[in-house]
């Protein structure tokens, strides 16, 4: 979800065709994260669904703080970084850390997974003048990092993280979610499925093999006796409150974005006396009846933004007239007629063709705005996407077809 704060809203066209355009810009962004989201949906139905053969058995849950963190040892293991070697850091700049915590809180039999975590450590800005300012010392209350996703793995947000001025006061410590990357990923082999499935040029077909995929997943991890009910934002929360305590911390600030905004309001409930302050971008809603549809609202909202800040700029309107207006038609062409390229790696492309979709192409601004050091390109980079879509010059995605797996591509 864009870095921005959205507003809940909607942005209707005037012309006969904008039910049309405005159901591609919403279908755009919900594509950009869709995967994810059913990811965790189908993790939130298993706490429902019927036991199968290998299962863990039911069991009464447990009903008070006290009791759900019986089993917490508040304790955690010091390990060598998974990602030394793909992330450059001196000692004692960054850390990584185990904390043992139970699969699911609220059954007593429930196994101990461990997950993984990470300090960066504070460190003393570079243009530090001790003259006057005084010798520096960091600040005692340390921030935690709640990622997106849901499912982001922690390595990345480590590279973006490791040089952030937040540190410049504080250390700043990220937990991986359980179940994902470090973190007792229980889908290790997730993107091995068969690529014939999605490999298709029909974008229904394709979201089938997607559904597909998630499900063998979970039949996967039911079938090594994982209890795919302790996989929620509840627990999530719990998680980051048992670290907070294995820690030794009396409180911390939290800051989460996105996916971590969802969390961030789960955690509030769960460990408010253990909170310092609370910053939260990119807030999804936690309310009951929010539904992720309205972030294609959102997304509408900050492409109106954009598109009068271009239109009062006489370089960027002279540059890019209609922008918006050419984006809805390049993404409308791309869903009537997908792109199709011929394939580079035809063991994940085995009918020899690539397809790309048009959440490609509406995505691409979706994920530029997470960043707002990126806002000021946007106009070019939704130029140079639609210049493509206009001209049928699809040849620079046939890289994409080289290999490795993304959303929008059959």
């Amino acid at each position: 979800m864009p870095r921005r704060n959205p507003l809940i809203g909607s942005h209707e066209q005037g012309t006969g065709g904008g039910r049309i355009v405005k159901t591609s810009i919403v279908s755009a962004a919900l594509a950009a994260f869709w995967t994810a989201a059913l990811f965790a949906g189908a993790a939130f139905a298993q706490a429902d669904a019927p036991s199968v053969d290998g299962a863990p058995a039911e069991e009464e849950a447990a009903t008070d703080t006290v009791a759900l963190f019986a089993r917490d040892a508040f304790k955690t293991e010091t390990i060598v970084c998974p990602f030394k070697g793909t992330i450059r850091y001196k000692p004692g700049e960054i850390s990584c850390g185990l904390l043992p915590v139970p699969e699911n809180r609220e059954k007593s039999r429930s196994r101990v997974i461990k997950l993984h975590f990470v300090k960066i450590a504070a460190k003393k800005p570079k243009d530090w003048n001790t003259a006057e300012k005084g010798e520096w010392s960091k600040r005692e209350d340390p921030i935690i990092y709640l990622t997106g996703g849901p499912g982001a793995q922690v390595t990345g947000y480590v590279k973006r993280l490791k040089d952030h001025g937040v540190l410049a006061a504080r250390d700043l410590y990220i937990l991986e979610q359980r179940g994902i990357g470090f973190s007792n990923d229980f889908c290790p082999k997730y993107g091995l499925f068969d690529p014939s499935a999605g490999n298709t040029s029909d974008w229904d077909a394709y979201g089938r093999a997607q559904i597909a995929q998630m499900e063998a997943c979970f039949a996967a991890a039911r079938a090594e006796r994982i209890d795919l009910s302790g996989y929620n934002t509840i627990e999530n929360a719990r998680d980051v409150e048992a670290l907070r305590r294995a820690l030794g911390f009396e409180t911390w600030n939290v800051w989460g974005i996105s996916y971590g905004s969802i969390l961030g309001q789960a955690y509030v409930n769960q460990d408010p006396a253990g909170i310092r302050a609370v910053v939260l971008d990119a807030i999804v809603p936690i309310t009951p009846g929010a539904h992720f549809q309205r972030i294609g609202a959102h997304y509408q909202r900050d492409l109106d933004l954009l598109d009068a800040a271009c239109a009062a700029d006489t370089t960027c309107a002279r540059a890019f007239p209609d922008l918006q207006k050419r984006f809805k038609a390049a993404i409308n062409k791309v869903k009537s007629q997908p792109i199709e390229v011929d394939a580079i790696d035809t063991e994940q492309f085995p009918a020899g063709k690539g397809w790309f979709f048009h959440d490609l192409i509406g995505g691409a601004p979706f994920s530029a705005l997470y960043e707002q050091d990126n806002y000021p390109t946007l106009p070019a980079l939704m130029d140079a996407i639609v210049r493509r879509v206009e001209r049928n010059d699809y040849k620079a995605l046939k890289a994409l077809t080289a290999g490795g797996g993304f959303g929008g591509a059959g």
